[in-house]
C-alpha cells in the first residue's frame, strides 16, 4: 500500500536526518527511495529473508553459519543468527505461515528482483514418463529430488562412464533393480565383466552364466527356425566365424559355398543341424587346402573354440525368467570368439522385443565397440530396438574409451542419457568436445572424489549432480556390486542350500539363517 509504504519510508528519513547518518550515503539512499515511491519507479513491501542450515552436527552448523554470514556481510547485508526466535524462524519458511515471521522488513520492487535468482532446479519428469513410471527418484546435492528416466521421448539408449571404484556398477544394477517397478516390469539382459552384477542378478531371480572355455555353452546357432531372416543372419555368423587367418576378405567362391551348404543343411530337421553335419556338407565343395573353409570350421567342432558353438540341442533361451547375465570376461579380448559370440546373442534377443519394455545393459561396452563388426550391428540394432520398447545401455570406464570407437557419434547422439561418475584422469578432449559438457560439468567429474558418491546426470536439458549414498545399507552394496570375495561365498552358499535366491540370500546379506 503505497500511503504506508512512504509514512514509514518518511519516518525513517526524518530519524536519519536528526542522526550522525545525516548527509552520509544512508540518507541518499533514503532519499532516492522516496523519490522512487512517488514518481512510481518503484513499490515497496515487507519481505523476510532466512537461511537454514543443515548438518550432521554442531560444528557444521556453526561452519556452515561463518560461511553464509561472510558472503551476506561482503554483499553489506545485515545479517544475525537466530536463537529465541528459531523455531518461529523456521516455520515462517513455508507457505502461509506469515504469524511466524519475527523479522521483517520494508524491500523495494527493485532490490527484490535483485533477490531473485530466477534459478530453479532440475525436477526431472514425474508424471507423463515413457514407461509410465519415473525409474526411481534421487536425490540431488541441492536436497532436492530428481525423478530420474532412461527416456527422453521415446529414446531411452544411455552411456555411463566411471572408473573402477567410483560406484558405476552399483550405480547401474541400482537403476536396474528400480525398474522393476513399471509395469509391466521389463525384462533385462546385462553383458557382463568380472562378473560384477552377477550377485545381484542371482538375488532377483535371474540366470547367469560365465562364458569360458572350461564351460560348453549349449549354444548351437545351428537350430534356429527356418526362416529366410535367420538364413540371411547365419550367413553373415558363419563368415565372422571363418574369415581367412591371413585376413583376406571372404571371397564369393567360398561365400556361394557357404550359402548352399547352408540352405542344404536347414532343411534337416533341427536336431541333425551341428556345426559337424554342416562342416560335411563343405568336403569337396571346393579345392581343399590348409585353409578351405572345411579347414576353417575344424577349430569349431572339435578344437579349441568348439565350446561356444557345437552343442548338440541349443540350450539358450529367453523364457522362464526376467533377467539374464552373461559374463563377457574371457571373451572380450579375443576378437574370434568375441564377435560370433555378440552377433548369436544379440540376434537372439529379438525373441524380448515384442513391445514390452526390455533393457540391454553393457558393461564395459568400449571393448565390444572395438569389434568393426558387432558395432555396426549394434548400431544398427539400436534403432530397432528403440522402437520396439527397448533400451540399450554402455558402461565404460572412460568417456574416452567411447570417444575414440567408430560409432561414437551414433551412440551419443542415440543416447538421450548420459551419466558420469568422478573420474579424476578425465580429459577435456573427450567430455566437453565430444560429450558437450561445460567447464564447471568437467571440473566437478575430475575434482570430486569417489567417497561423496555423487555423479552428473545429462538428460535432455537437465544437468544434475545427484548422489547415491547406501553406505548405511551394507547388505545392499554386497548385492548390487559382486567382489572376488563375496562372489565366492554366493558361489558357496548356492552349492549348499540351492540357486533359489530365497534359500541363500538371507544368510549372504547377514539377515537370518539360510533354510
Amino acid at each position: 500500500d503505497k500511503p504506508i509504504a512512504q509514512e514509514r519510508i518518511t519516518r525513517l528519513q526524518r530519524q536519519i536526518q536528526a542522526s550522525d547518518e545525516a548527509g552520509s550515503s544512508v540518507e541518499h539512499d533514503i532519499d532516492f527511495a522516496v523519490n522512487s515511491l512517488m514518481n512510481q519507479e518503484a513499490v515497496f513491501g515487507f519481505h523476510h529473508l532466512t537461511l537454514l542450515c543443515l548438518s550432521r552436527d554442531l560444528e557444521g552448523v556453526s561452519k556452515a553459519v561463518s560461511e553464509l554470514g561472510a558472503c551476506l556481510t561482503d554483499m553489506n547485508i545485515n545479517w544475525l543468527r537466530e536463537d529465541m526466535n528459531l523455531e518461529a524462524a523456521f516455520w515462517a519458511q513455508l507457505p502461509g505461515n506469515h504469524s511466524y515471521i519475527a523479522r521483517k522488513a520494508l524491500l523495494s520492487s527493485g532490490n527484490f528482483a535483485g533477490l531473485s535468482s530466477m534459478h530453479n532446479f532440475a525436477t526431472g519428469q514425474s508424471d507423463g514418463a515413457h514407461w509410465g513410471l519415473p525409474i526411481t527418484i534421487l536425490e540431488t546435492t541441492s536436497q532436492t529430488p530428481y525423478w530420474f528416466n532412461f527416456h527422453q521421448r521415446d529414446i531411452g539408449h544411455f552411456l555411463v562412464t566411471g572408473p573402477t571404484g567410483s560406484g558405476k556398477t552399483v550405480g547401474l544394477t541400482f537403476l536396474l533393480a528400480q525398474a522393476m517397478r513399471i509395469n509391466p516390469a521389463p525384462k533385462a539382459v546385462f553383458f557382463d565383466k568380472d562378473r560384477g552384477a552377477e550377485i545381484f542378478i542371482r538375488a532377483v531371480g535371474g540366470t547367469y552364466e560365465v562364458l569360458s572355455p572350461e564351460t560348453p555353452t549349449g549354444f548351437n546357432p545351428l537350430q534356429l527356425e527356418n526362416t529366410g531372416a535367420n538364413r540371411d543372419f547365419l550367413l553373415r555368423l558363419l563368415k565372422a566365424m571363418l574369415r581367412a587367418n591371413d585376413g583376406r576378405d571372404f571371397g564369393q567362391e567360398d561365400e556361394d559355398t557357404l550359402e548352399k551348404a547352408l540352405a542344404r543343411l536347414m532343411q534337416e530337421p533341427a536336431a541333425e543341424r551341428n556345426l559337424a553335419n554342416l562342416s560335411t556338407l563343405l568336403v569337396g565343395r571346393s579345392r581343399a587346402d590348409a585353409n578351405d573353409l572345411h579347414a576353417r570350421l575344424r577349430p569349431w567342432i572339435d578344437g579349441e573354440k568348439a565350446w561356444l558353438f557345437n552343442a548338440q540341442h541349443d540350450v539358450l533361451s529367453f523364457s522362464g525368467h526376467r533377467v539374464f547375465g552373461f559374463d563377457m570376461t574371457n571373451i572380450l579380448a579375443n576378437e574370434e570368439l568375441r564377435t560370433p559370440a555378440l552377433m548369436y546373442l544379440y540376434h537372439r534377443l529379438d525373441e524380448l522385443l515384442n513391445g514390452d519394455p526390455v533393457m540391454f545393459f553393457m558393461d564395459e561396452g568400449w571393448q565390444l565397440l572395438q569389434d568393426e563388426t558387432f558395432s555396426a550391428f549394434i548400431v544398427d540394432k539400436m534403432k530397432t530396438i528403440r522402437k520396439l520398447n527397448g533400451i540399450v545401455g554402455f558402461g565404460t570406464q572412460s568417456a574416452a574409451d567411447i570417444a575414440k570407437a567408430r560409432a561414437s557419434h551414433t551412440l551419443i547422439e542415440q543416447s538421450a542419457t548420459n551419466i558420469h561418475f568422478p573420474n579424476p584422469r578425465a580429459d577435456e578432449e573427450s567430455y566437453i568436445t565430444r560429450f558437450g559438457l561445460t567447464v564447471k560439468e568437467f571440473n566437478f567429474i575430475k575434482n570430486t572424489p569417489p567417497e561423496k558418491r555423487t555423479f552428473l546426470i545429462k538428460h535432455g536439458n537437465d544437468s544434475v549432480i545427484a548422489r547415491l549414498d547406501l553406505s548405511s545399507m551394507p547388505d545392499m552394496v554386497k548385492v548390487l556390486s559382486g567382489r572376488k570375495k563375496t562372489i565366492e561365498e554366493c558361489a558357496a552358499l548356492r552349492e549348499q542350500y540351492g540357486d533359489e535366491p530365497e534359500r541363500w540370500l538371507a544368510q549372504f546379506c547377514g539377515w537370518e539363517k539360510a533354510q
